[in-house]
């Protein structure tokens, strides 16, 4: 456990480090430049679709804010925020003498890291509550454990839910395996499947679905109905090439697991292990048709990526494999990690210089409001730019709340009545007044948009 304990600190610790350095690549695209501009403008941890326990990410961020840290702090805080969390676990679990949930959370984070140099999602969380999901069901020794077991899984269960769409999964896999091939009396499966069934129901039942989510049912639903051309989505590219060979290497592992059930002659496991997992790529596959240009992909991946990395695990655990060969083997995971990061570093740090080019041309023009049709975005670094209102005004903002300018983007937005003294931020999102902008960290005055 020492091995194991000090590998994941190592891990951690560097990811923390990398993640404070580049601040502004995490902190200031997509999504993350949403959430931030959430945190600074309305005080509050930004929660979406009802996903408050996954918006857990972004505390160091929020409370750097309560305290009146000055902008670039908050932007560091909200980009070590996912890998404070995820360590936090990683110790728990550790502490709790945990050896195969603890390297759950660790190989999940070496696949985040070589998958995703942003992470935006709430899917990490995800993965993290279903781990102390886990551990709960499993825990026979800890008295008080036993004790409360059933409200304890009550508890993480609805916790896991309230993470992200794809933790129902998480649980569904966590909770077949048990009630399948877990060595416990009938009535105890039984109790567990009721309070599991009772936290599914209470969680749809208080929080329902929003229609971000229930748009993405309906995209899979779609996606059925093209299952017999699926192979026209997908180019021999994505499997070898696409995020650095990612995929190829699931599917390594894939075959590697279902490989290792068979050999212990864990026929039955062989054949679960191969359905549930075919099942949710394909899954994956259906709802991300877009096929290689689809920038959405890398998120929904994440998918099939706990419940594979479960399955490897379980696996060393089922040959005994050493410390010593766990602690090579993810010290190999670690390297490929590391080549993640470089490969991906060079796109945002890019973009981040592009983005700051175009922060300094527009502060050499009177006003603090612009607005720029899409087609002068043609370099695919822009292909994510829904977000820019809130990049260049987090970004130039950076300087002093005075500074402040605000780009927005799009052909539909040119020609409506831009003379109100609004902020427009994303199409999705209701337009501020100015006035009510939070003036310690945004200054914009009260111009119409400029259009350039």
């Amino acid at each position: 456990m020492r091995r194991i304990n000090f590998l994941g600190s190592i891990f951690f610790i560097a990811l923390i480090i990398q993640a404070w350095s580049l601040n502004l690549e995490k902190s200031v695209f997509g999504d993350s430049a949403f959430y931030v501009f959430q945190i600074l403008q309305f005080k509050k941890v930004p929660v979406e679709h009802f996903r408050f326990v996954g918006s857990l990410f972004s505390l160091p961020a929020y409370l750097g804010m309560l305290i009146g840290l000055k902008l670039s702090l908050i932007l560091k805080l909200y980009a070590i925020g996912i890998w404070v969390l995820l360590f936090g676990v990683f110790k728990v679990l550790v502490r709790w003498e945990k050896k195969h949930e603890a390297l759950i959370v660790l190989a999940s984070s070496f696949w985040f890291v070589r998958e995703s140099f942003i992470i935006t999602s709430e899917v990490p969380v995800a993965i993290g509550i279903s781990v102390l999901f886990h551990a709960i069901l499993y825990d026979t020794k800890i008295l008080w454990l036993k004790q409360y077991r059933f409200p304890l899984i009550f508890l993480t269960s609805t916790a896991t839910l309230l993470t992200h769409p794809f933790a129902l999964f998480f649980l569904l896999v966590i909770v077949s395996m048990y009630i399948l091939f877990q060595q416990d009396i009938l009535r105890q499966k039984i109790l567990v499947v009721l309070t599991v069934a009772f936290s599914i129901g209470f969680k749809f039942l208080i929080f329902p679905q929003s229609q971000y989510d229930q748009g993405s049912i309906q995209d899979l639903l779609n996606g059925l109905k093209d299952i017999g051309n699926i192979s026209n989505f997908y180019s021999y590219f994505f499997l070898t090439k696409a995020y650095d060979g990612f995929y190829l290497l699931s599917i390594l592992m894939y075959a590697y697991v279902v490989f290792r059930f068979i050999e212990q002659k864990e026929i039955v496991k062989a054949i679960y292990v191969f359905v549930t997992i075919g099942s949710l790529i394909l899954l994956t596959l259906i709802q991300s048709r877009g096929g290689d240009v689809n920038p959405m992909m890398e998120k929904n991946f994440q998918l099939f990526l706990f419940p594979l990395i479960y399955f490897f695990v379980l696996s060393i655990k089922m040959v005994n494999i050493t410390n010593m060969k766990i602690g090579l083997l993810f010290w190999v995971l670690g390297i490929l990690s590391l080549q993640g990061i470089i490969n991906r570093v060079s796109f945002y740090s890019d973009r981040l210089y592009k983005l700051d080019n175009l922060v300094n041309q527009i502060a050499s023009y009177e006003g603090s409001k612009f607005v720029v049709a899409d087609s002068n975005f043609y370099d695919y670094r822009w292909s994510t730019r829904w977000a820019l209102p809130y990049e260049t005004l987090i970004l130039s903002s950076l300087k002093t709340p005075e500074s402040a300018k605000t780009l927005k983007n799009g052909e539909d937005f040119i020609g409506i009545d831009t003379s109100a003294k609004y902020f427009f931020g994303a199409d999705f999102a209701a337009p501020l007044p100015v006035n009510k902008l939070n003036t310690i960290y945004f200054k914009l005055d009260n111009s119409s948009y400029i259009k350039k």
